[in-house]
């Protein structure tokens, strides 16, 4: 989509076909119109949102666990066996438990 923001002439890419239908890439043509209209760059909208998505999955549980435990020497099954234990807890035990050696390398 082909629009002007702040003198300049922009470009913003709504997807493409066939991983974006028709009736998708009108509405997000639509809400790049209502964002242009209340003197929003949409551009700068969806470079914020990609920044957020990046951000909230190098800040999700298993990352930083997994950081945490890079400086260890644990084998892949226990670090598994401690997210699912973790997991497990934060949930209230709804996940099904799993058979753990909690063996150490």
């Amino acid at each position: 989509m082909a629009y002007r923001f702040g003198g300049k002439q922009k470009t913003l890419a709504l997807g493409t076909y066939p991983t974006t239908g028709l009736a998708q890439a009108r509405r997000k043509r639509d809400e790049a119109r209502e964002q242009l209209a209340s003197n929003i760059d949409p551009s700068i909208v969806k470079q914020a949102q990609k920044l957020a998505m990046a951000n909230a999955q190098e800040n999700s549980f298993e990352a930083v666990e997994r950081e945490f435990c890079a400086g260890q020497v644990f084998s892949d099954t226990a670090i598994g066996c401690v997210i699912a234990d973790c997991c497990s807890k934060a949930l209230g035990g709804k996940l099904p438990s799993l058979e753990c050696s909690r063996t150490l390398l």
